[in-house]
């Protein structure tokens, strides 16, 4: 439900993003640039509650260093990276956007990979299944 919720609500903001634009700035070449900002952030925002979610799922299964690693590496240092060494041989508005769900992506799939371990884990562990696990894996 979040990832449906967010793509409604991040496709209106970026339909209604001309106009609530407008109200901080008439200037049509801001409008523009705002739009295709609103553009590259809402209708992609959704991956960002990906990396929220597994990152919140695993701290509660007992593991808050990874997700506090993976999201400052992910977001910060990928981000850091890619404008020092990737934007300036591209130079565009785009390629500076891009790298927001680059980095979302990025760390979601690595905490997904966690959290199957650790699920798989939990698993082993408990093979009796006599108690009620946090997840299931197949």
């Amino acid at each position: 439900t979040t990832t449906a919720a967010t793509l409604v609500v991040g496709t209106l903001f970026y339909l209604a993003s001309p106009y609530l634009i407008g109200i901080f700035s008439s200037d049509p070449e801001v409008i523009k640039y705002g739009v295709i900002r609103a553009g590259a952030m809402f209708t992609v925002y959704f991956l960002l509650g990906f990396m929220d979610i597994s990152s919140g799922i695993i701290r509660g299964l007992g593991n808050s260093i990874y997700p506090a690693i993976s999201t400052l590496a992910g977001t910060c240092g990928i981000r850091v990276l890619w404008t020092k060494f990737v934007f300036p041989h591209i130079g565009t508005m785009n390629a500076v956007l891009i790298v927001y769900p680059l980095s979302w992506t990025l760390v979601a799939v690595c905490n997904i990979v966690v959290l199957t371990i650790m699920c798989r884990k939990l698993i082993r562990k408990n093979s009796t299944n006599t108690i009620s696990l946090p997840c299931k894996v197949r």
